[in-house]
């Protein structure tokens, strides 16, 4: 069943305009992001190139065959008559451009694989050649000598300047030997160089030892330094939820990287969500998991976001930091703040990981002849001879199982027979840029998991889009999509029955998986054995899938209306629509052969909006630091579900896609949840000195689902802490003590 949900037809031409406009924004953005980035490609590319007393002319003619480039130019303006020379060993293509053109008076732009002479505002002479722009290049690695990517490097404390790639290396243009440059990256300590006479700077940078205390940390509704807090939160940054190549979900990534954080993976078929408790369980009849918040929207469902969008997760594992977030966050609060785009050039990343998985540990258990010994013993224990022996009870088959001597001839090992050898793949896809105020970040991800078990798997694809924009000094906007769908084949859909997962276990030896004839072996094919299905059969012939679409849309504005104090607003939308469908077969024994043949199809959607505004000051005076917090939160959930089933097929062709055909009908049910919420919340954070620290917050939740005079519930909080490091007494313990 669909659900609709209905929009005044303005509304509908409004936003069809609207994403219109959004989608030819993010498009002239990309190609305008490609070309910059393409410039930048033409210029590092290295060149080799020798020539000596040459006309400019056959010199540039020489270079384009070289470089695989082509010159335009005015040969009216630009005179390639004089003579030149130049020697290049691997030099990239900007620094030879700058001994040849611009030395000699002349400019050049790059446009495309297209590079236009142009004749430059001021000719260079013999006094100011030493002020022309040359090239620096280098590396930048950390304190254990590895290369460190995305280090900003900026000339002389400007806008101007360059970033590290993946391998720790950069390429920026200067103006003059006593340029300054500075390096840095979060956690680390800023580093400026002069350049001086160098052309190729090596740098190693080292960790901030006020890293720690100094990080940034979002705490909800906003961000304070971790120095500042005296509550309980854990912090892991994107890089180290993606340290496992394997990483298929956020909480995997997420396990043994924050203390008091236990992430416990409860079954091991594809898509499998690992189970996550904070500090134990805090309840045995209710869920014990935790508030999620993606990017400010309270309540996202975690398992629809890529892990390689993930730029920082903050755990809220105390009562005094989740309690901004109400009776929601009494099981602990995780934050995830997803990625943006750097100003710089334009990174385009693609990333493929293949992987391979077996079952491990087979279990120890009996073979044909084993099985026919406790066989035999329990026959001649009553004084009879077992069934397969000569002079043994006659039964359907035993010619096809046994000898003439009572012998086996099959030994079927069922670990073996359901299961296999799984592929698994993932395949992602990143695009990320920016430019002065301007900044976006899309991601494209496939996943494609097989199980171990017969015909169980797990796709899925998600697109996200990430775009930041200085639209005044004064306003900050912010627009966030996530979308996509997963399906998911589960073999392990009828439980502690007589399902496949027991009889993988359970199921005799002495059996084939089919006959002859094709039939599939039943246990009870052996008298006295009880009755099922093989494994290989049920993985077969019980088809259940689980898929579900989804979009996670959040608007974000940031009014700066002082230094000291904004005004965040936010309003998001969330949809889920997932589905349930099953069939067992018409000769499924235990399951649906009763039946002849069971069909349903259960099917969810889900709606929700939320609306945040928010008051946020801070501000500094002495020793004394101050923040505030003010705001209010209004959410709405709808979630409907229709579920519909047919019994009694003459095949399983249609299996559960022809409900219509099946000649008896199971009664439907449907159902319908409404739920609003209205919250007031405000928090203050004080410190003095850096030293000691108070914190309290309060929050005042309303919700539809209680009674009249029991709507609204009150969660105050409080806290002190004492960052004992920052006292003058402790300084002599600093080199012994890590703080």
């Amino acid at each position: 069943m669909k659900f609709f949900l209905h929009i005044p037809k303005p509304w509908c031409t409004l936003m069809k305009i609207t994403l219109g406009q959004v989608f030819i924004a993010i498009v002239l953005t990309g190609l305008s992001y490609a070309n910059t980035g393409k410039a930048q490609a033409v210029l590092i590319q290295p060149v080799t190139i020798t020539i000596n007393k040459a006309s400019l002319n056959s010199a540039l003619k020489k270079l384009e065959k070289n470089a695989d480039i082509k010159f335009v130019y005015s040969k009216s303006i630009i005179k390639t008559d004089k003579q030149v020379s130049v020697d290049a060993q691997q030099e990239s293509l900007e620094s030879v451009l700058n001994k040849l053109l611009t030395q000699n008076g002349i400019g050049y732009e790059v446009i495309n694989d297209r590079i236009v002479l142009t004749r430059a505002t001021a000719p260079a002479d013999a006094e100011n050649v030493a002020e022309v722009a040359f090239t620096v290049t280098g590396k930048v690695v950390d304190e254990k000598g590895s290369p460190l990517p995305g280090v900003t490097i900026r000339l002389n404390s400007t806008n101007r300047g360059a970033t590290t790639d993946v391998d720790g290396a950069f390429t920026i243009s200067v103006d003059a030997d006593t340029d300054v440059l500075t390096f840095s990256f979060i956690g680390y300590d800023n580093k400026t160089v002069t350049v001086g006479a160098n052309r190729t700077l090596n740098v190693q940078l080292q960790v901030s030892k006020a890293n720690s205390l100094q990080e940034v940390t979002v705490i909800g509704y906003g961000t304070s330094r971790r120095s500042n807090l005296a509550t309980a939160v854990g912090t892991v940054k994107g890089d180290a939820i993606n340290e496992r190549p394997t990483t298929s979900n956020v909480l995997q990534g997420l396990a043994g990287k924050v203390s008091g954080v236990n992430i416990m993976t409860n079954s091991g078929k594809p898509g499998g969500a690992p189970a996550i408790k904070i500090r134990g369980n805090g309840s045995i009849t209710t869920s014990n998991d935790p508030l999620y918040v993606i990017d400010g929207i309270v309540g996202a469902d975690i398992t629809t976001i890529d892990p390689n969008i993930v730029e920082s997760i903050d755990v809220l594992k105390d009562a005094a930091s989740s309690a901004i977030y109400g009776s929601r966050g009494a099981n602990g609060v995780v934050i995830v703040t997803t990625r943006k785009g750097k100003t710089g050039a334009t990174d385009i990343a693609f990333n493929n990981t293949v992987s391979f998985g077996s079952l491990q540990h087979k279990l120890d258990l009996l073979d044909a002849k084993g099985q026919l010994e406790l066989i035999r013993r329990q026959y001649a224990y009553s004084g009879a001879i077992a069934p397969n022996m000569p002079g043994g009870a006659d039964f359907p088959r035993k010619s096809e199982l046994f000898n003439a001597d009572g012998s086996p001839k099959f030994n079927t090992d069922w670990q073996d027979e359901a299961t296999r050898q799984a592929i698994s793949n993932t395949h992602t896809l990143s695009f990320s840029g920016g430019k002065e105020g301007l900044n976006v970040l899309a991601n494209i991800a496939y996943r494609n998991q097989q199980g171990i078990l017969l015909n169980s798997n797990n796709k899925q694809l998600i697109g996200f889009i990430n775009l930041g924009w200085d639209v005044k000094p004064w306003l900050h906007l912010d627009f966030r999509l996530n979308t996509g769908a997963s399906q998911a084949k589960d073999v392990s859909a009828d439980g502690l029955g007589l399902s496949g997962i027991r009889e993988l276990y359970e199921f005799s030896p002495l059996l084939p998986v089919q006959y002859a004839d094709g039939k599939f072996s039943r246990k009870g094919d052996f008298p006295g054995l009880e009755q099922s299905e093989n494994p290989t059969k049920l993985f077969n012939d019980i088809k259940n899938t689980n898929g579900r679409t989804f979009s996670l849309a959040n608007f974000n504005a940031t009014f700066h209306i002082s230094s000291k104090l904004d005004f965040v607003t936010t309003f998001s939308g969330q949809t889920n629509a997932g589905y349930n469908f099953y069939y067992g077969g018409n000769s499924v024994y235990n399951i649906s052969e009763t039946q002849g043949g069971v069909a349903r199809r259960n099917h969810t959607n889900q709606g929700q909006w939320t609306t945040e505004n928010y008051f946020s000051y801070k501000n500094s005076f002495g020793k004394h630091n101050l923040e505030l917090l003010g705001g209010a939160s209004w959410y709405y959930t709808a979630t409907t579900s229709t579920t519909a089933e047919t019994q009694r097929y003459f095949d399983d062709f249609y299996s559960f896609n022809n409900l219509g055909i099946g000649e008896v009908n199971i009664q439907p049910s449907s159902g319908f949840i409404e739920r609003q919420i209205n919250s007031y919340y405000a928090r203050a954070n004080y410190n003095f000195d850096n030293r000691y620290i108070l914190g309290a917050s309060f929050r005042v939740d309303g919700a539809s689902n209680f009674g009249a005079n029991h709507k609204y519930g009150r969660f105050p909080s409080f806290s002190a802490g004492w960052n004992i490091s920052n006292e003058s007494f402790f300084e002599p313990l600093k080199k012994t003590i890590t703080t």
